[in-house]
């Protein structure tokens, strides 16, 4: 695997596209299992990252990093074009290893870059996170690495979580002993019940992109924005908010003390080796979104 280009954020509910992947056309099914598990033997995916950004100081405070996959004679190809299938045939565990792998590896090559040493958020699948061995998995590709784990951001969907509630309270708080930051992702879109939401050793949830896009001019999302925010803070969760595209939306979450965002009016998603200029022209973007 390349270092410069890796982690990984894939969960089939929940898929970030951006300008540089593109749709493949369908393909018979047998074809296109045999490519992935080809690509899988080979390496062939990379991770682009899409910064996350601390709304009451501007700092960019960690990444989300999303699977592409550099599929020969075609491209790059956006993860609605193989991760659901990847899940349907059982491959998205190998997926999974090459995930935790590539993030270390990519966390590695921005310190010897001098870059901030900020989170990393990763998306897990059900799968790996019901697997039975995920967080000693985890351990042992954190030490292999050299990467302390307080810098890890594990992200489930609520889904998944539900999937196995009393299950994911144990893997939780084996992960919040290591220093693993923890994540609900696309929040609003799942089944969590309130009861079991108090016991998850949580540290933030992810508004999902949906509500986002439509706070601005429908109420209802508006007030359920609104809701997750005073919500997650009532239990003292921080709160993110993905797909923030526009400054009006910025502006909103703003008023409603969101604390992180993340989105295309931030960043698009990018290859690991262009975080650094990105970070250096921030604070300069950042003085004009904010007047």
């Amino acid at each position: 695997m390349s270092v410069p280009d890796h982690l990984v954020h894939f969960d089939s509910a929940s898929i970030t596209t951006d300008a540089s992947a593109k749709p493949v056309a369908p393909r018979d099914p047998i074809d296109l299992e045999a490519d992935l598990l080809r690509a899988i033997r080979q390496e062939q995916f990379v991770l682009h990252h899409q910064p996350q950004l601390d709304l009451r100081t501007g700092e960019i405070l960690s990444v989300e990093a999303l699977v592409r996959w550099q599929r020969p004679n075609v491209g790059l190809v956006t993860p609605k074009d193989f991760i659901p299938f990847a899940i349907e045939r059982d491959l998205i565990a190998d997926i999974d290893e090459w995930t935790l792998a590539a993030a270390a590896d990519q966390a590695l090559a921005w310190n010897r870059a001098g870059l901030p040493p900020f989170g990393i958020a990763v998306n897990v699948s059900a799968a790996q996170f019901h697997s039975g061995d995920f967080v000693e998995r985890l351990v042992r590709t954190l030490r292999r690495k050299g990467i302390s784990a307080h810098r890890m951001e594990i992200e489930i969907t609520e889904d998944a979580i539900m999937r196995n509630s009393d299950a994911a309270i144990d893997i939780l708080q084996r992960l919040h002993a290591l220093g693993v930051s923890l994540s609900i992702d696309d929040f609003g879109t799942g089944h969590s019940s309130l009861r079991y939401l108090r016991r998850f050793r949580l540290d933030e949830i992810k508004i999902d992109r949906s509500f986002v896009a439509e706070m601005t001019h429908d109420d209802s999302a508006a007030g359920i924005v609104r809701g997750i925010i005073e919500l997650a803070h009532s239990l003292k969760l921080q709160v993110i908010a993905e797909g923030v595209e526009t400054s009006e939306q910025l502006k909103r979450l703003l008023d409603l003390k969101c604390d992180r965002a993340q989105g295309y009016l931030i960043s698009r998603p990018m290859p690991g080796v262009r975080l650094e200029q990105f970070l250096e022209e921030w604070p300069r973007r950042w003085r004009t979104m904010i007047g």
